[in-house]
């Protein structure tokens, strides 16, 4: 089944627009509601993921993150991943506990694998989202791992064990930190290297959708793909995420998950 994602991005202070992993606050989660009339747009999309991207967090940016994710929650009606900063388990119960169905784990994917584990024992596998950010590497059609942001080199996608990375996971999520906030559309020699991977966990992409038609161009490139993610806020704000929809909809027998959609 496919599912729309709409990803927000929060850095303690304000959401964010997030463009190549550089961040620019744009506002609060009143200023969304005010503003954008979230709780209408939340309406068209499946799933809401919430990261928590903060560069040096206190404890009063994440007392604050969490009251911001309350308040823009508390009117969305569908399954809600929060991820960022989970280091322990203790980080990973607190997002729970603040309404997360799903956490969403990045670093910690490539450190700390008895964390994923625990997690997944004590949540259950569908509670946990792997998420890889990959850039295009100097080389043809490579592209590299990053963590911290986007800062660090982890190694090169190939050489990435999913094997064992599906054992301790539900969903794999992959960015394409190239295509992040640019709006031109997914980044398909990445969404060709994936396809290669052959993995059983379902998939989301995210990075790079700039209109509705994007995400029907990535349907027909990866008609297996389970979700389909922007956080483009001001380009899905509105009635895009409905148009999107729609769009997907409108494919009818060859996107059957679609098929039987409502518009709310």
């Amino acid at each position: 089944m496919k599912r729309l994602i709409f990803t927000l991005y929060h850095d303690g202070v304000s959401f964010c627009l997030s463009r190549n992993f550089k961040l620019q606050h744009v506002g609060d989660a009143q200023w969304l509601k005010n503003n954008y009339g979230f709780s209408n747009t939340s309406s068209a999309i499946d799933e809401l993921i919430i990261l928590n991207v903060s560069r040096k967090e206190t404890s009063t940016q994440l007392d604050f993150f969490l009251s911001e994710v309350r308040s823009l929650t508390s009117d969305v009606f569908v399954p809600i991943t929060i991820g960022g900063q989970i280091r322990d388990i203790e980080r990973a119960n607190l997002y729970f506990k603040n309404g997360a169905d799903k956490v969403l784990l990045n670093s910690s994917c490539h450190y700390d694998k008895e964390l994923l584990r625990s997690i997944c024992m004590h949540y259950g596998r569908q509670s946990l989202i792997s998420s890889f950010d990959c850039k295009e590497a100097s080389t043809t059609f490579d592209y590299n791992v990053y963590t911290n942001n986007g800062e660090k080199v982890i190694c090169p996608l190939k050489q990435i064990d999913f094997a064992s990375m599906q054992e301790v996971c539900g969903e794999i999520l992959f960015q394409s930190i190239d295509n992040d906030g640019n709006g031109s559309g997914y980044d398909m020699n990445l969404v060709s290297i994936i396809k290669k991977l052959e993995l059983d966990n379902p998939i989301i992409l995210t990075g790079g959708a700039g209109k509705p038609e994007h995400f029907v161009d990535l349907c027909s490139s990866y008609p297996l793909i389970s979700g389909i993610s922007t956080g483009n806020l001001f380009n899905f704000l509105g009635n895009a995420l409905h148009k999107a929809r729609q769009n997907l909809i409108d494919l009818g027998n060859d996107f059957p998950s679609f098929k039987h959609s409502q518009i709310l």
